[in-house]
C-alpha cells in the first residue's frame, strides 16, 4: 500500500526586516516542523529554504563559521539577530496597559493576556484554572 497523503505545512519566508516578527516566524516555523514531521536536525537543515535576505545573509554567516551548528543553537542565534532589542520590555508594557475591549469577548481577552505573558517567558506561572472558571471569574468584575 502506498503512503498517504499527509498535509504538508509551510511556514512562509523571514526576510529580517522590521516589519517582520522572529517569535512569529519561529511560531510557524516549530508548527511546521510538527506537522511536516521534521527532527531537529532537519529544521536545522531546512530552514534556509525559508529565508531571504538579509535574514539568508545571517544564516550563511552562521554556518562559514560553524557548520555543526544544532537546532537549538540556531533558534537561538535567529532570536538575537532579529529580536528588536527592547522587545521584552514592550511586552510587559502591552500587558501592563492591556483592557478588555467593551465589544472584546472574554475568551479572546483572556487568550491575548495568555500569549503576551507567553512571549514575555515561556515560563511564566500562571495559576492553572480552568478557562471556564477564568471566564466566570472576569465577567463579575467586567458584566458582558
Amino acid at each position: 500500500m502506498g503512503e498517504t497523503n499527509r498535509p504538508y505545512f509551510k511556514p512562509g519566508k523571514f526576510a529580517g526586516t522590521l516589519s517582520e516578527n522572529i517569535d512569529t516566524f519561529l511560531k510557524n516555523y516549530h508548527r511546521a516542523s510538527l506537522i511536516n514531521g521534521w527532527s531537529e536536525n532537519e529544521k536545522a537543515q531546512y530552514i534556509p529554504i525559508f529565508l531571504k535576505d538579509s535574514a539568508l545573509t545571517f544564516y550563511d554567516n552562521v554556518m562559514d563559521t560553524n557548520d555543526n551548528i544544532k537546532w537549538p543553537e540556531l533558534e537561538n542565534k535567529l532570536r538575537s539577530e532579529f529580536e528588536p532589542i527592547a522587545q521584552t520590555d514592550m511586552l510587559r508594557l502591552m500587558l501592563k496597559k492591556r483592557k478588555q475591549l467593551p465589544d472584546e469577548q472574554t475568551v479572546a481577552y483572556i487568550n491575548e493576556i495568555e500569549s503576551l505573558c507567553r512571549r514575555i517567558d515561556k515560563n511564566m506561572y500562571m495559576i492553572k484554572i480552568s478557562q471556564g472558571e477564568m471566564v466566570r471569574q472576569t465577567s463579575r468584575r467586567h458584566p458582558i
